[in-house]
């Protein structure tokens, strides 16, 4: 068993090193409560902070998001959230750290 502090380090460690991981967590919605409950697996994932390592076609499509009047600010640390980035594609999926269950297979306290 990790715990949640213990996650947080490996996934800055495994995504400053380009290595993805295995994420498992339970989501959470207030805006849509049919969705709330689900268990998502996110297969190859890094934290999407670190940007660098974003192919630059996405890099750029999220520089080009930020100029929009419309767009919001995600205010990570007031909301509790991090965005994972899946490798491979062009998915980035906003995860609340405590309804994270599983890294890399191992339950989370």
């Amino acid at each position: 068993m990790l715990s949640l502090k213990q996650v947080i380090h490996l996934m800055e460690q495994l995504s400053a090193r380009k290595q993805g991981f295995v994420l498992t967590f339970v989501t959470a919605d207030k805006q849509r409560p049919e969705d709330a409950g689900r268990v998502i697996e996110l297969q190859n994932a890094i934290l999407s902070k670190h940007d660098r390592l974003l192919p630059k076609e996405i890099h750029q499509e999220i520089r080009r998001d930020e100029h929009r009047e419309f767009r919001k600010n995600p205010a990570h640390d007031v909301n509790g959230t991090i965005n994972i980035h899946i490798l491979g594609n062009r998915e980035i999926r906003k995860v609340h750290p405590w309804l994270i269950t599983h890294f890399n297979g191992q339950e989370v306290l």
